[in-house]
């Protein structure tokens, strides 16, 4: 494995974060407890899982030493392993309702039958072997020959088949009708060898890998997860769509690691189990077996510890708030909330730029708020400096989906607004049908000032435009897709290439000079149209004619422009 393993197996005082056993330990524990409980009665291991080693015994007795480390179990469920499956695939479902019944019997509370659930969780890790298993031709392709790294997709591999291996064998012991029950969990337990074989039968392959997801590339100095995001986007004009097509390998990549440490700890926790038992109880456990066992409680907990120190949060989730990392919230009179906080959001359907984020303090109170963000260099420094596998791939995938990337391989940009702001033509209040030999220069001066909180660059929207064309779909669909709220915008508004165009000539008539009019126009393209290209469109049509009794006009031609 890595030196932290290693450091691991010498001293495990120096193990840095405090993780107890997770899935299996917990099981196995709380079968240890129920077997002790009748400790002239194997037969008192009642409805068990031998697949997790999981019974539901309503006490325990007096053999299995209830620690507070073991008890502190109870109080990080929530950073552990399951969250993670919770937050990363739908797995997570079937883990989270069955460890919190087994914790609740571990500490003695009334037990919650939890065997059907139990059963849902080792038949789902398998499927997810067998999902994964299907992609492995795109992963081999991506990873190998697009992103260039194959000395990670080989540890992957290899991880994987090792681990899917000792699965595959943890079913057929359940299944196993000549093996005790005792020797089933000293079986599965064997899967993982003795204190001496842990190299061999793991730790190399999982430090390589654990290496590798922090630095797969010796040229990009990032880790997998942002290698693949910057991969794709160098494909994508927003960091969303970038995210969209590194999602499902990044997917792969946690949910294979996931599932694959599950299995170890597993058959760790095993050997916890059989290390726990009263030497009585170990005597009977078959000897082939128990010849592949760690008996030491502490170096097992601290191989699980080790196996599982790249997963666990150590600090907790970061908190999200419009797609950014929330450090806390600016409360109004100098309060200060916390990143967690429940923040509503007030809605002002007359006026966006009204809208304001509030906490509900009473049934008709509430407090504005301001969200402070982290900025990206701080929240990299915070994600990075724990190593921990799934800060990076919330780095990676939570980050805001409307930055304007361009085909940057580096993966940065400019983030747009979240909305796209529009004004329709004739909404300046100095349209009144009569010719002002200024109105041209009052037009440009109002859409010069609409279009001020633009955070695109005009010659990035022709690029966009011209993307959007060679994917053969509009302008607006490409906005969608990446969580710009484009609902508000009129059909076939004009997102804006240029400022404010001044389109008068002065009098038409160089002889009599007795015909004037004034037009301003606009460069923009129409975010509706498959295959949009740059148009000129007109904002203000105003004149006077003297020949045709002093007629005098001023109008803005239909239409739309908008911005992002």
């Amino acid at each position: 494995m890595t030196n932290t393993t290693n450091t691991t197996k010498k001293t495990n005082g120096k193990v840095k974060r405090t993780f107890t056993a997770i899935l299996a330990a917990v099981m196995m524990m709380s079968t240890a407890a129920t077997l002790a409980a009748s400790a002239d009665n194997t037969q008192a291991v009642v409805n068990m899982n031998t697949n997790t080693a999981i019974t539901t015994a309503e006490n325990y007795g007096s053999y299995v030493k209830v620690d507070r480390e073991l008890l502190t179990v109870k109080n990080v469920t929530s950073k552990t392993i399951f969250k993670v499956l919770e937050e990363c695939t739908e797995l997570g479902k079937f883990f989270t309702p069955a460890l919190s019944g087994i914790l609740d019997l571990f500490i003695g509370a009334k037990p919650d039958p939890t065997q059907e659930k139990l059963d849902k969780i080792n038949e789902k890790i398998d499927k997810l072997f067998d999902r994964i298993d299907k992609m492995q031709n795109e992963l081999i392709s991506t990873m190998e020959t697009d992103i260039g790294v194959q000395s990670f997709h080989e540890a992957y591999t290899a991880f994987k088949a090792q681990t899917k291996a000792m699965r595959r064998k943890i079913s057929e012991i359940s299944t196993d009708t000549s093996l005790t029950q005792l020797d089933k969990i000293a079986k599965i337990g064997s899967l993982a060898g003795a204190y001496s074989e842990w190299d061999i039968k793991f730790e190399n392959i999982l430090g390589q890998l654990n290496e590798l997801f922090m630095n797969p590339s010796a040229t990009a100095n990032t880790n997998i997860f942002e290698l693949t995001y910057r991969h794709f986007c160098a494909q994508s004009m927003f960091s969303g769509e970038a995210i969209d097509k590194a999602k499902p390998l990044c997917d792969a990549l946690m949910q294979t690691y996931i599932a694959g440490c599950t299995t170890l700890t597993e058959c760790l926790s095993a050997q916890l189990y059989i290390s726990l038992l009263p030497k009585e109880y170990q005597d009977k456990v078959d000897p082939a077996f128990k010849s592949h066992i760690c008996l030491n409680r502490n170096d097992i907990i601290g191989e699980i510890k080790s196996v599982n120190e790249h997963i666990a949060s150590q600090n907790g989730n970061i908190v999200y708030f419009n797609g950014k990392a929330v450090k806390y919230f600016n409360g109004t009179g100098g309060r200060i909330l916390p990143a967690d906080t429940k923040v509503e959001h007030n809605v002002d359907k007359l006026n966006p730029n009204k809208d304001y984020y509030c906490v509900k303090i009473s049934y008709n109170s509430f407090v504005k708020v301001t969200p402070v963000y982290y900025t990206d260099e701080e929240l990299a420094a915070l994600q990075t400096s724990s190593a921990l596998f799934k800060n990076l791939y919330d780095f990676t995938f939570n980050r805001s989906r409307r930055i304007y990337v361009n085909k940057n391989p580096q993966g940065t940009g400019r983030e747009v607004n979240d909305k796209v702001g529009y004004e329709i033509h004739g909404n300046a209040s100095y349209y009144d049908g009569k010719y002002h030999d200024d109105m041209s220069k009052t037009i440009q001066d109002w859409y010069n000032d609409k279009i001020k909180g633009m955070k695109i660059k005009f010659d990035d929207v022709k690029a966009m435009a011209k993307y959007c064309s060679g994917k053969g779909i509009s302008i607006r669909t490409l906005l969608n897709s990446v969580g710009i709220n484009t609902s508000a915008v009129p059909q076939n508004a004009n997102l804006v290439t240029s400022k404010a165009i001044d389109g008068s000539n002065g009098d038409a008539d160089r002889v009599f000079r007795e015909v004037y009019y004034e037009k301003t126009f606009y460069m923009g393209i129409n975010i509706d149209a498959v295959g949009a290209t740059e148009q000129k469109y007109q904002l203000l049509d105003c004149g006077w004619n003297l020949w045709k009794g002093g007629e005098e006009w001023n109008y803005a031609p239909g239409g739309a422009f908008c911005w992002i």
